[in-house]
């Protein structure tokens, strides 16, 4: 599809009155906001990927003003970590020993093992019980953290973030879910990997712009637009490397707006809900524990 240049104010005019107007009999055009969309695309993509003044900026406001929801103060999402290097698994099991070991050394000492190898066993324990990185790790997983502890489990440190959907390299936002299985589904992980799922909550209500919608869904009139990006936002990324500039441009404008996120439906799980905050802070990680990924269901269908 060949597009005007992104300068050419006047043909842009035309079109967002096209739009406004929601005539779709200009030649060429079989569906005004699928080509409007697609052209904003374009000029993103080949033109300028830097710019909040532009004639469809208005149109955009007005679509999410009219697609705003709120996150309410609470409300509890999950954020999931893999254990890639095994520290919680290794961390757990030494908390647990905490508890276990006088009993096995108890019933070693029924077994009539020599006096000096016992208290030797005892010192080895004590000096492990009292030790500092001990005493951290009772700590944590006793004040509710047995996964990552509150900052672990929150957004990356800023400056330190990949790449995603919503954020360029560098901009850290927190990505949560709205269900336990969706925050694991999203991060892709291997069965008997260990990961780490957060509890966060809202400290007070967060105004967010809702792209969460079923693809597949019929729409009329002028939600065609938003649908439009709803599904560049729940498009499927089958190689962990995809081109989301447009995606990354639009949240941008969101938080540019002074949103405090959005929204949008999981690639990877049927009904799934996706958040995207802005400010980690405003969710804060408020729990964690860590489970196992023991299976993996594929539904499937056949081709007709």
């Amino acid at each position: 599809m060949e597009f005007p240049a992104y300068t050419d104010d006047a043909y842009w005019t035309d079109v967002i009155e096209q739009y406004i107007q929601n005539d779709n009999n200009h030649p060429g055009w079989y569906n005004i906001e699928y080509y409007m969309w697609e052209y904003f695309k374009d000029c993103l993509k080949r033109s300028n990927r830097f710019f909040f003044e532009h004639p469809l900026m208005p149109v955009l406001k007005s679509e999410f003003d009219r697609n705003a929801c709120v996150l309410s103060q609470g409300t509890e999402i999950y954020r999931a970590r893999i254990d890639r290097d095994s520290k919680l698994w290794n961390e757990w099991n030494d908390y647990c020993s905490i508890e276990s070991t006088p009993k096995r050394l108890n019933d070693l000492e029924k077994r009539d093992v020599p006096a000096d190898k016992l208290a030797e066993l005892w010192t080895g324990y004590e000096e492990f019980v009292n030790s500092e990185k001990t005493k951290e790790i009772k700590q944590r997983i006793e004040s509710g953290f047995q996964g990552f502890d509150a900052i672990g489990s929150s957004a990356p440190p800023r400056g330190t973030a990949g790449a995603g959907r919503c954020n360029p390299e560098g901009v850290s936002y927190l990505y949560a879910a709205l269900e336990e299985h969706t925050a694991i589904a999203e991060i892709r992980p291997f069965i008997r990997d260990a990961i780490s799922v957060s509890i966060h909550k809202p400290t007070r209500d967060l105004h967010l712009v809702n792209f969460d919608f079923e693809p597949t869904a019929v729409v009329n009139g002028r939600d065609f637009l938003f649908d439009d990006i709803r599904r560049d936002f729940a498009k499927i990324n089958k190689t962990q490397n995809g081109d989301y500039f447009i995606t990354q441009f639009i949240t941008a404008m969101i938080e540019h707006l002074g949103f405090d996120g959005l929204c949008f439906r999981s690639s990877l799980v049927k009904d799934g809900t996706n958040y995207v905050i802005f400010d980690p802070d405003n969710c804060p990680a408020l729990s964690s524990k860590l489970v196992f990924l023991s299976e993996v269901n594929y539904v499937y269908g056949r081709c007709i």
